[in-house]
């Protein structure tokens, strides 16, 4: 697996700017994710934010087959199949900018699948990105949804949102931008991260990567992750984690 560690005295700001994703192999297997999430950044307070959502700061991620899960997951629709490249809450006016993954119980044969936003624009037309408009899809009747730009720029940070479940192609462009990411074959253009044991800790910009995830076997339907969504990321060196 093509996995980046840290392992050098970069700090862990920079490692998100250049790679997009930072893995910290068994870091402090004994903290919480909210305490983790406390040491590396500042997370995001949904109840705050979304007080009639429902979710929960921390979320638990285990596989679940189609009829076991809600439809508004991705394991409603996918179930223990291959999920496609997506970004987390990408029907948000501006997406969380980062989101950690902890591992509770890992799998050595589970990966998480990133594409980085460089090898995306350098795949499909940089105009058609631009000009791409999404919808959020309908969940209520009669219920009035903004329109969403698939890129989107916050100061000198270029982002993209992309959601095959959840969002749908508004314009030409978005249709095109769709079809581009479901035939190009991404190959080694991909990252596969494996959470495997206990304090592995990933942290994915959530703006420049879109992730998704492998297929579950029958060995890995006790793989257990949570999730929490930051919006700041402090800069620690190596020291603060430890080398391998």
């Amino acid at each position: 697996m093509d996995v980046m560690a840290l392992t050098d005295m970069i700090s862990l700001q920079e490692n998100l700017s250049a790679f997009g994703y930072v893995l910290l192999k068994g870091w402090e297997p004994e903290l919480t994710t909210e305490e983790t999430a406390g040491a590396l950044g500042i997370s995001i307070d949904i109840a705050t934010r979304l007080p009639k959502s429902g979710i929960p700061n921390v979320q638990t991620l285990t596989p679940k087959s189609t009829d076991l899960a809600p439809k508004n997951q991705y394991s409603g629709t996918f179930g223990l199949g291959e999920f496609p490249f997506h970004s987390d809450l990408a029907h948000w006016s501006v997406p969380p900018r980062y989101f950690m993954l902890r591992c509770i119980q890992g799998s050595p044969t589970v990966a998480t699948q990133l594409l980085h936003i460089d090898k995306i624009t350098e795949a499909i037309d940089v105009s058609l990105l631009r000009k791409a408009v999404l919808l959020p899809r309908a969940r209520m009747p009669n219920a009035h949804y903004c329109l969403l730009p698939l890129s989107f720029q916050r100061g000198e940070v270029a982002g993209i949102r992309w959601d095959p479940l959840f969002l749908r192609p508004y314009n030409d462009a978005a249709v095109a931008v769709g079809l581009a990411l479901d035939n190009q074959r991404w190959g080694e253009l991909l990252r596969s991260v494996v959470l495997e044991e206990p304090g592995d800790t990933l942290i994915v910009d959530n703006w420049r990567i879109l992730h998704g995830r492998s297929a579950i076997d029958a060995k890995s339907t006790e793989r257990k992750l949570e999730r929490i969504y930051l919006d700041e990321i402090k800069g620690y060196d190596d020291e603060c984690y430890g080398r391998e």
